[in-house]
């Protein structure tokens, strides 16, 4: 299996979550490419797509938009699944109104992307690398209860993030490959224990080492 992740981001975040997605799927027998939207030329060769965003001023990134718009007829054909990025999952009730709002139903109906494929997690606001008239965007169109600027940090939670790729892989039917991971011909080791070692309660690893049973 052939899984292609791509993605759309405005300022790096997003494209670190799309790395690291990659890693862990790296842990399936399956062939994985990470690339960003705007590169990606063909897609015959993929057999499903893991997808990502950013959401600015209440829409995932045009980038992902105009990938969508190539490859409609191929994708639609094919498991899609998405994560978007958005510093409101912040806020209490955030993530169900970035469900509800940040989505374009219509896009999701011609790729038959299934809303159950598809998480919404926190992001990361770095406002020093954040230009002057992006700053007012974000601040006029920001739909939460906080200012964007004064919600500052890496909110981005890399346990849950790992825990949907899992449910993706196991979704998709992906093999582990446990092959670059262990070797179990480098672990070969005598462990027997002989009376002797019981009687004295020392074992092969720790000689002389008392214990009590």
């Amino acid at each position: 299996m052939k899984v292609l992740v791509t993605y759309a981001s405005a300022h790096g975040s997003t494209a670190e979550v799309a790395t690291y997605i990659g890693r862990v799927l790296d842990v399936y027998d399956v062939e994985i490419t990470v690339a960003h939207a705007d590169t990606i030329t063909d897609i015959s060769d993929f057999d499903a797509f893991v997808l990502g965003s950013a959401i600015h001023s209440s829409m995932w990134l045009p980038s992902l938009s105009q990938f969508m718009f190539r490859f409609e007829k191929e994708l639609s054909e094919k498991p899609i699944f998405l994560w978007l990025n958005c510093i409101i999952v912040l806020e209490e009730g955030g993530k169900e109104k970035a469900m509800t709002k940040y989505l374009w139903q219509e896009a999701l109906d011609r790729l038959n992307l299934s809303r159950e494929h598809i998480a919404i997690f926190a992001g990361k606001m770095d406002w020093s690398q954040i230009r002057g008239d992006e700053k007012w965007i974000l601040s006029s169109r920001y739909e939460g209860k906080e200012l964007p600027g004064r919600v500052k940090g890496d909110y981005r939670n890399w346990q849950e993030i790992s825990t949907w790729v899992h449910l993706v892989a196991e979704q998709l039917g992906m093999p582990l490959d446990f092959s670059p991971i262990h070797d179990v011909s480098a672990t070969t080791k005598d462990e027997t224990v002989t009376e002797e070692d019981v009687e004295q309660l020392s074992w092969p690893d720790n000689p002389g080492e008392s214990a009590s049973l």
